[in-house]
């Protein structure tokens, strides 16, 4: 890979620095840079392809011996990892004065300044065929803006430094947050590439904004651009909690070192009028305000300000029966299907007199999931998506447990499984989360654009009213179903195929008692715990997300939010 060689060959160079007499040193450096040089450099056109394959997979990992034809290169250049070897061929140029590299860096941010830097920002990567694609995203821009700087640094070249002025524009017009500080992970206008609502992450990585908080101080120092140094140290701010390991608190080191040194956070308190002045401007103006008229499956029409909602010409009364009638298409859409088989589940459990209040439950349940991870903005929700594989695995063992539990009865020795209600409403709400975790591959175009007026706090109350409405519609179904159970005659066809029998086994010469509802839930349990835990619930909504009949109902959505706009 790359990006790994790359940054291994900068840290021995540097070590090189400091035992210049070691000779495992001089050859991991020399052979490293070969190797980087004679496989991956584009000597015509500048940049550096992105990996050796040692086709195929089992070679790699040496079951099998390799073959004897040479690995296959990939050719595709890739936006961040080939800011990462530009970065080493100008720390190589600097401490050795040897003009190849020079030529090599030089060579290589031509070649991304002229192919893979637009007025959309830095492109994610150019493929063999010279096809660029995927713009938006933090991690391209964090990393070229600081390839790029660095370049201007090292070399001089003026159209660097314009390069990176522009990154940073385009980065803070349309990624950072200027309300809270933080650079979000994704505003990316490619709609056609990804499911509805993945083109927009409000999650802020802590890497990526550690590296464009430290482009951006140096970007100050060259510039005088308060905006810079603003954003940086807000940024530095927000993520204070968030670094992690090295990967992740490396450039935030770095960017610490860089306020130290230079007594920036005297410059940044002298400016404070100013930096309010540039804050409220911004505000006012703030992309995620203006996310509206958008096309496709991916439409953003919802947005988070009195100035959005504005905007839409339709007042919040209009929005709520839009938003109850979206979660009622949702519902009726083939994503549902996987929350179905957890509700018969409960609803076979229960008794005449519970049905409506286990449902409530459930939906709750399942609704506070939406809220949680569509406040990205807020640490809980932050948190939640960055762990949500960890959650997934906890709650399947936990289903798996319960439905283990159901099946064990009680009394020993001996098995008796009866009918029996379910422990708590608690219960059913927790199920609810479980199954919810599972479900956001299916969130559709109108609740993302719910999603995203819950995400700030400038207009959460809307956002709230708009996600309790959108639960609505998804509740009514299964509400009325159950209220109508609740209604009818416990002896009615409908109540006794919920009520299920009780069969009476020999065994042994001991009778075991197994009643089919309850038999019907544990394994049921089981079953979908091993799917929640193993992730294939949630690749199997992806799926499900991506089929012709889902797409219909998305459109349904997009045609209703059409009505706003007209």
């Amino acid at each position: 890979m790359l990006y790994d060689n790359a940054k291994l060959l900068k840290t021995y160079e540097h070590l090189l620095l400091i035992t210049p007499d070691d000779t495992m040193v001089k050859e991991v450096v020399n052979k490293t840079q070969n190797y980087i040089e004679n496989n991956w450099y584009d000597k015509q056109n500048g940049g550096f392809y992105g990996d050796t394959d040692s086709s195929p997979e089992e070679a790699y990992y040496l079951k099998n011996p390799r073959p004897d034809e040479k690995p296959i290169i990939d050719k595709t250049k890739f936006s961040d990892w080939n800011s990462e070897a530009i970065i080493t061929y100008l720390y190589l140029y600097n401490v050795t004065k040897d003009s190849k590299y020079n030529d090599m860096a030089t060579h290589s941010l031509d070649f991304f300044e002229s192919n893979l830097v637009s007025s959309n920002g830095a492109y994610h990567y150019q493929d063999v065929n010279g096809t660029i694609g995927v713009s938006g995203n933090l991690l391209d821009n964090a990393y070229l803006l600081l390839a790029f700087v660095d370049g201007y640094d090292t070399l001089g070249n003026q159209s660097y430094l314009k390069t990176a002025q522009g990154l940073a524009d385009y980065s803070l017009d349309n990624l950072y947050d200027w309300y809270s500080g933080g650079f979000f992970e994704r505003n990316s206008p490619d709609t056609n590439i990804y499911k509805p609502g993945e083109q927009i992450s409000l999650t802020k990585p802590p890497e990526e904004n550690g590296v464009i908080s430290y482009a951006l101080l140096r970007l100050y120092m060259d510039t005088n651009n308060i905006e810079y140094l603003d954003a940086a140290i807000k940024t530095m701010g927000n993520q204070a909690g968030n670094i992690g390991p090295v990967d992740e608190g490396y450039y935030y080191v770095k960017a610490s070192q860089i306020i130290v040194d230079n007594n920036l956070m005297s410059d940044f308190t002298n400016a404070e009028t100013r930096i309010d002045d540039i804050e409220k401007q911004k505000q006012e103006n703030f992309w995620l305000n203006n996310l509206i008229n958008g096309t496709g499956q991916t439409n953003q029409s919802f947005v988070p300000s009195d100035i959005g909602l504005a905007k839409l010409q339709g007042p919040i009364f209009l929005l709520v029966p839009i938003a109850v009638l979206s979660g009622f298409i949702s519902f009726a859409s083939p994503c549902t299907l996987p929350i179905l088989p957890a509700y018969m589940a409960y609803t076979f459990r229960t008794s005449k007199m519970n049905v409506l209040g286990m449902s409530v439950s459930f939906f709750l349940g399942l609704v506070i999931v939406f809220v949680l991870l569509g406040m990205s903005a807020a640490f809980v929700g932050t948190y939640l998506k960055s762990n949500i594989g960890v959650f997934s695995e906890i709650a399947g063992v936990a289903m798996i447990l319960f439905g283990l539990y159901t099946l064990s009865g009680r009394g020993i020795p001996g098995l008796k499984i009866t009918p029996k209600s379910p422990v708590t409403y608690f219960g059913s709400f927790t199920f609810g989360c479980i199954l919810g975790m599972s479900w956001t591959p299916c969130v559709g175009p109108i609740l993302v654009g719910i999603l995203l007026l819950a995400a700030t706090t400038v207009s959460l109350p809307t956002g709230s009213l708009l996600l309790f409405s959108y639960a609505t519609g998804l509740a009514i179904p299964l509400i009325l179903v159950s209220a109508y159970l609740g209604r009818v005659d416990k002896d009615s066809i409908a109540w006794r195929i919920i009520r299920g029998k009780e069969i009476k086994i020999v065994l042994a010469n001991k009778q075991f008692s197994l009643h089919t509802n309850t038999l019907f839930s544990g394994i049921l349990f089981v079953v979908l715990g091993f799917l929640v835990f193993s992730g294939i619930l949630y690749s199997l909504n992806q799926l499900v997300a991506n089929t012709s009949i889902q797409q219909w109902f998305f459109e349904i959505e997009n045609r209703l939010l059409q009505v706003l706009h007209n």
